[in-house]
């Protein structure tokens, strides 16, 4: 991951020390280099001024060349994420375009120099940027089609500051900002609702829908944004007739790409035992170093273990001990994300792991995140849904299968099975609401669950008497 932030400001130049205290607050997000630049922008009314930081986690093309702000013929660009498919793209749509660098950055820069915001529906990857070109009165933004980047943003009379995070724009302005209460209250009612749409915790600040492409137009001091994906859409680059099987394999391999050593968590689950699976059959194991976490006696471990002795790799075990720092480590994981979670032991567990990956040469991890939600993983989380959504549409054979699998321990299917009928559900996906109706949407109130709810607790008990 990288760092960015843009100020615009209307009528007076960036300060180059709010510009700094700002870029200070992204280091922990870009440790290979940081740097920053101001400039300016014509309008009617005159002149506007604009900053722009970058801290870089440097993944592809490790050469100073590709650090950022990234400036050629005009055209400037910060930029956090990885194109998958820039070599493609490079030689396929960019063949006269004379480059200067192996990266992606400069890539995604000619991309919307030569085709503009309709081109990028041709990147495959994770992105958040902010782009400008010299002469045009406009800053254009982007976020990948899931939201895996973070882009916040203020607007307001004066100021448009965009920003991987909140507490940047917050030290650019010095201005406090305050929770909303509505997220508060949804988040005490549904530990696992995503950030929807524009919503974020906080009243002040917006963030750019996932999905979505942005142009913030300075003569008029507007921002308009408009989707230019659907979750549910594959993009257009050849993978419609494929099956299931050549999907997974095509997403993995796309994910090799790096100039740094890759490292693969192993859970013991369903989804990172896929990708190990993936790898040995590609032939690509040999570029990625697994690492297992072990939190005593763990059945997850047991097994991520004897899957990868199964393909014939040793990984390396960490220990994990919840020692007295890990609610504290909770914090931070609250903190650099810059909301609540729930207070769950993976959350507790995943900083320790991470934080002796990070002591190693390895800088980019696989692992299984997401693919739960994709096939249906936890009996009491996500099955349930697969469950209602096969009741729904009368796929008899799918239940039956699933129950067959599942003989061995038939108590969590019929568990699951009675979940998905009472529809006792957290709201996963704003998306589901359609899909299944208001009536799963029922609210559990779970404060105990919650970081906030461990504030909230003795008040709680108190009024219960």
């Amino acid at each position: 991951m990288c760092g960015i932030f843009m100020a615009v400001e209307r009528t007076r130049p960036v300060h180059i020390a709010d510009l700094e205290r700002a870029r200070k607050c992204l280091e922990h997000r870009g440790p290979d280099a940081a740097n920053s630049m101001i400039g300016q922008i014509d309008v009617d009314r005159g002149r506007s001024y604009f900053g722009l930081a970058h801290t870089r986690l440097s993944i592809v093309d490790l050469d100073p060349r590709s650090n950022q702000p990234f400036e050629k013929d005009g055209a400037t660009i910060v930029f956090n994420g990885e194109i998958y498919n820039f070599r493609e793209i490079r030689e396929e749509r960019l063949a006269e375009v004379r480059f200067r660098t192996d990266g992606d950055t400069e890539v995604l820069l000619e991309i919307l120099r030569n085709e503009g915001i309709d081109g990028i529906s041709r990147l495959m990857g994770q992105w958040a940027f902010a782009y400008h070109k010299e002469g045009s009165s406009g800053v254009v933004l982007g976020h990948d089609r899931f939201g895996k980047k973070p882009l916040f943003f203020l607007l307001n009379n004066d100021q448009f500051i965009v920003s991987s995070t909140v507490t940047a724009i917050t030290a650019y302005t010095r201005q406090l900002i305050h929770f909303d209460r509505n997220f508060v209250r949804s988040f005490l009612r549904h530990p696992l609702t995503p950030l929807a749409g524009e919503n974020t915790p906080y009243e002040e600040i917006k963030q750019l829908p996932a999905g979505h492409v942005a142009n913030f137009d300075v003569n008029r001091w507007t921002l308009d944004h408009k989707a230019i994906f659907q979750k549910a859409e594959l993009p257009d680059v050849g993978l419609s007739e494929m099956d299931l099987a050549q999907r997974l394999s095509k997403a993995v391999e796309r994910r090799l790409v790096s100039d740094r050593p890759i490292g693969l968590l192993l859970s013991g689950g369903v989804d990172s035992t896929l990708i190990l699976s993936i790898l040995k059959a590609i032939g690509r194991l040999d570029e990625v170093s697994c690492f297992v976490g072990e939190a005593g006696n763990s059945a997850d471990a047991t097994f991520a273990l004897e899957a990868a002795r199964a393909v014939g790799i040793e990984p390396t075990l960490i220990n994990i001990d919840y020692d007295r720092n890990a609610f504290g480590d909770f914090l931070s994981v609250c903190a650099h994300q810059e909301r609540p979670f729930r207070l769950l032991g993976n959350l507790i567990a995943m900083p320790q792991l991470y934080r002796a990956v990070s002591e190693t040469p390895i800088k980019v991890v696989l692992d299984g995140t997401g693919a739960d939600e994709m096939f249906g993983g936890y009996w009491d989380r996500y099955f349930p849904f697969a469950i209602r959504n096969a009741m729904a549409s009368g796929n008899l054979l799918w239940l039956l299968g699933s129950a067959a699998a599942a003989r061995k321990d038939p108590r969590r299917w019929l568990s699951a099975a009675r979940l998905a009928v009472r529809g006792h559900f957290d709201q996963l996906d704003p998306s589901l609401r359609e899909a299944f109706g208001e009536d799963i949407l029922e609210p559990k109130f779970d404060s105990y669950g919650s970081i906030f709810g461990v504030w909230l607790c003795p008040v709680r008990i108190k009024s219960m008497g």
